[in-house]
Formats: structure tokens, C-alpha cells, sequence
């Protein structure tokens, strides 16, 4: 990692050339760590305040070899030292981006995937203790796609997507406080045509599905699902 610094009288402008292996950053060892043994690679501009503070801006970095746009500031003086962080990609694999997710947290997507490349832009905010977890949305947007899912395989499917690791704020920010939800998803199971303004899956540790489910077919379709000629 190559780095070149200038002063200013507001801080300093410390400008990176970065390509290595990093081994992770965690914050409760617990949970494993993020971007475990992935590739860095990348020039940025970081900004150090007199005051303590760390500023990133659009930065371009090779994250596991696909392109990401990171920005967001760094708050290391204080009683509390704490972070906020947005990490943008487009046409990303989604077992790629799974890769990135800490270890345990990779475990709850292993019955899922979505074949064609996806869009993302997460947010994290939290505090760089130690232990802490970080608040972590993520929007990601699907556009005719084929799904792997427990209970089946969809195609054509599109919606956007959102994940949070906190539905209710007075519980801490883990599995089971978490949830996945899709908005205006359409798509087809089998031959059938299927719709919903809202799916949720919540509770990732023992997940609980709500949805409103709407679909408009001819019923002689089931004879291909069931290998009966009667209907």
C-alpha cells in the first residue's frame, strides 16, 4: 500500500494506492467478520480533520475483483467513536456478495440464489468498539431474474429488495431481529404468474414468512404441476 499525504490548515489529505489481501473487519467476533481474505484494490482520498474526523468520498475499490463505490466518515475522537459507511455496486453475483457478509450471517443465505447479477447499495452505522454491531440496510434491485428458493424456483422475477439487521430498536441488532423484505415482486413458479406487493421473511434464526400472494391462471395449468389430466 502506497500513500502520499498533504497538509492544509482544516487537516490532511492522505491519498491511497491500495492492493492487498484483507484479513477482515470485524466487530463482534461472534458474528465473524466481514469481507473475510477478500482482494482490495483501488486509489481513494482519505480526509483527516483537526477534529478528529475521517472523511471517505466515492471511493472506487476492487472488492473481490467487482467494482464497489464506497463514502462515508469516521468519527475517531470522542466517548464514542463511531462510523457511517455507504457501499454501492451494480451487476454483482449474489453469491459474490454473500462472500462479503460475515460467516454466520453467509450460513442463512445458503438455500438462496438468484442467477442473473443484482444491484446493491448498503449503508452501515455503528460504533468501532469492540462488540459492537453496526445498523446494516441494504437495498438491492432484481429485474426478470431465475430464483433458487427452500421452496422452489422462480423465473422472471423482479422486485426491489431491502434487508435490515434491526426491526425493533430496543433488541439488539442479530438474527433474530432481522429481516428481509421485497417490494412489488412479480415472477412465475412453473407456469404460474405470480405477484405481491409485499413479501417478508423475518427472524432469520427461525424465519417466519408474510406475504400477500396474488396470482391469475387457468386452472387446466395444474395438470402440468400435478401430472393429472382430470382438471
Amino acid at each position: 500500500m502506497e500513500r502520499n499525504v498533504r497538509a492544509s490548515d482544516s487537516g490532511r489529505l492522505c491519498r491511497i494506492n491500495m492492493n492487498a489481501i484483507g484479513q477482515g473487519l470485524g466487530f463482534n467476533r461472534q458474528s465473524g467478520s466481514y469481507r473475510k481474505d477478500k482482494s482490495l484494490k483501488g486509489e481513494f482520498v482519505l480526509f483527516f480533520t483537526k477534529t478528529k474526523k475521517i472523511y471517505l468520498d466515492r471511493a472506487e475499490l476492487g472488492i473481490d475483483n467487482h467494482p464497489f463505490i464506497l463514502s462515508g466518515s469516521f468519527i475517531t475522537g470522542g466517548d464514542e467513536p463511531s462510523f457511517s459507511l455507504s457501499i454501492q455496486t451494480k451487476r454483482i453475483n449474489l453469491r459474490k456478495a454473500i462472500g462479503l457478509l460475515t460467516q454466520n450471517t453467509q450460513k442463512k443465505f445458503n438455500a438462496y440464489d438468484i442467477f442473473q447479477p443484482i444491484d446493491i447499495d448498503a449503508q452501515l452505522n455503528g460504533l468501532t468498539a469492540t462488540g459492537s454491531i453496526p445498523l446494516v440496510g441494504v437495498d438491492f434491485f432484481v429485474k426478470n431474474a431465475e430464483i433458487e428458493t427452500p421452496v422452489g424456483r422462480f423465473n422472471k422475477c423482479s422486485f426491489a429488495g431491502n434487508f435490515t439487521n434491526q426491526i425493533d430498536t430496543a433488541r439488539p441488532r442479530l438474527d433474530d431481529n432481522s429481516k428481509i423484505s421485497l417490494k412489488t415482486f412479480s415472477g412465475k413458479w412453473r407456469s404460474i404468474p405470480i405477484t405481491a406487493n409485499n413479501v417478508d421473511i423475518s427472524n432469520l434464526t427461525v424465519p417466519f414468512l408474510k406475504s400477500d400472494l396474488h396470482s391469475s391462471f387457468d386452472l387446466a395449468e395444474l395438470n402440468d404441476l400435478t401430472g393429472n389430466k382430470s382438471i
